[in-house]
């Protein structure tokens, strides 16, 4: 597996990456990454250059130099590559079988993102890479349908294989009490995300009602502008900003709060919205690539337009007020459809 991103994690794509390897028969994959970490099927690239583009160009770069020379050496029998925006382009053979995961695409992110427009620089790197894989891995139908649709790429060469969760980790916690007027946010503070978006919101929920709180876990460029905002709109008893929430905390920030809210401009996949509904936590999403997929409007949470102000704060007013539950077998269906060993499972049968 070539990646850029790796332990220690920084992003989904790392994180899909860690959680698939570590449930595959050891000794069967190698991983080569721009990370720094001790564990033996790993070889570090250039581990010391700071993240970025710069340093993912440069893995891209020695990837397609070296690649035949890492086939003959290590005998490796299958190459898989992880693509898209913060991935890795190869675009010459690499003499044996290639599988290509698609986590997004640079055309999704151009179209969602127009201020990224500078990004189309990259389009025709990653449709070379996906043109010449064997097997295109498409982390939801989301992504699929961007590569069909946008790239050429023919349907019966592109499979689904969804990114998971450790559902041993992500459950009920019944002993942790839920606090029903009460909104959770996880994710890097940035444009992206659409934490701007949901404050707006939050805005109007205060205006209805000022006893619903918001927690604001992680941090991000966009940090000082958002508590600029809270503080010259009077939300400071309304909005709490937790800073970085490791991972350990997770599940009980999940079960102590009235709804968890997914505002994203777009994603790759959103795993914290399964992450969520494991821990029985009603989910709110934004009607958009890599999260509208995995919410049946109105059943298992509630999707809005991105930018919908009024519907957001409506919905979150609602959630919270009550007056929707998700269904009780919905940590279950979540449990069959998305742990991380079920994924495991279908990327062993693709590589192995």
């Amino acid at each position: 597996m070539f990646t850029y991103d790796y332990l220690p994690a920084i992003g989904g794509g790392g994180r899909h990456v860690v959680e698939v390897c570590k449930r595959l028969p050891a000794g069967e994959v190698v991983v080569f990454s721009g990370q720094r970490n001790d564990l033996e099927d790993h070889r570090s690239v250039w581990p010391g250059l700071p993240h970025g583009f710069v340093k993912q160009l440069l893995l891209s770069v020695w990837l397609n130099l070296r690649i035949r020379t890492h086939v003959r050496r290590l005998a490796l029998k299958a190459v898989n590559v992880h693509s898209g925006p913060g991935g890795l382009f190869l675009v010459r053979s690499a003499g044996v079988p290639l599988i290509v995961t698609a986590h997004h695409t640079y055309a999704q992110q151009v179209e969602r993102l127009p201020s990224q427009f500078w990004k189309r620089l990259f389009i025709p790197f990653e449709r070379g890479t996906l043109r010449r894989a064997d097997k295109v891995i498409c982390v939801s139908e989301d992504t699929q349908r961007a590569v069909v649709e946008r790239y050429g790429i023919a349907r019966e060469k592109t499979v689904v294989i969804p990114n998971g969760i450790d559902t041993a980790v992500f459950r009920p916690q019944p002993d942790v009490e839920r606090t029903q007027k009460s909104v959770l946010f996880l994710s890097r503070l940035e444009k992206r995300k659409g934490v701007d978006f949901l404050l707006r919101a939050m805005r109007l929920v205060a205006s209805e009602d000022k006893s619903v709180k918001l927690f604001i876990g992680g941090k991000g460029s966009l940090a000082p502008t958002l508590k600029s905002y809270v503080a010259e709109n009077g939300l400071s008893e309304q909005v709490e900003f937790l800073g970085f929430v490791p991972d350990v905390g997770l599940p009980s920030w999940y079960a102590r709060v009235g709804c968890f809210v997914m505002p994203s401009v777009f994603e790759g996949f959103g795993i914290p919205v399964l992450e969520a509904m494991a821990c029985g936590t009603p989910v709110i999403g934004t009607n958009v690539d890599g999260i509208r997929g995995l919410i049946d409007d109105g059943k298992t949470g509630l999707l809005v337009d991105f930018g919908d102000e009024t519907g957001l704060a409506e919905r979150i007013l609602r959630v919270c007020g009550g007056g929707f539950t998700p269904p009780t077998n919905l940590a279950e269906r979540i449990r069959e459809n998305y742990d991380w060993d079920g994924v495991a499972e279908r990327y062993a049968g693709l590589l192995l």
